[in-house]
């Protein structure tokens, strides 16, 4: 092997090897903040459903975004979930089930939480929609339900 062919040789060994360790740092970098965002998310969760118990509903609305706020007013909001609480009584237990992150079109990045509830006479499937304001805060998105079987 001449000397050019051992030059070019290890040339591309050296590219090789840097391009194993970018991808590795691009990747450690992407997994802490997934990880970061995903706990971020679950702590936000939790203080949900802290205020849930509590019957503390007007801190969870001021948690919304305007879009989550864009479907009725605060007042609305807090009727609505004391009505469910006379019905259903207090949360017992917020048991999660999945957690996704992704991309919306019209908000950006969203982080997705499904939580079986289970209160004191019925049971539902949550889904909580979050996404960061430009502060890096969670807010919430969205706050859906349905009842389980």
């Amino acid at each position: 092997m001449t000397g050019k062919a051992k030059c070019r040789k290890y040339t591309r060994l050296l590219r090789t090897l840097y391009g194993i360790v970018a991808c590795a740092i691009i990747t450690g970098l992407f997994a802490c903040d997934f990880g970061k965002d995903e706990k971020d998310a679950k702590a936000f969760a939790e203080r949900i459903h802290e205020q849930m118990q509590a019957g503390n509903y007007v801190s969870i609305y001021n948690q919304g975004t305007s879009h989550f706020k864009g479907t009725g007013n605060e007042s609305q909001f807090v009727a609505m979930m004391q009505k469910y609480q006379s019905e259903a009584g207090l949360l017992k237990k917020a048991q999660p089930i999945a957690y996704e992150a992704g991309v919306d079109s019209n908000v950006g990045k969203i982080y997705v939480l499904v939580y079986d509830l289970e209160f004191e006479r019925a049971r539902l499937r949550e889904r909580l929609i979050l996404t960061r304001s430009e502060q890096g805060q969670m807010q919430l998105l969205k706050l859906e339900s349905s009842t389980t079987p």
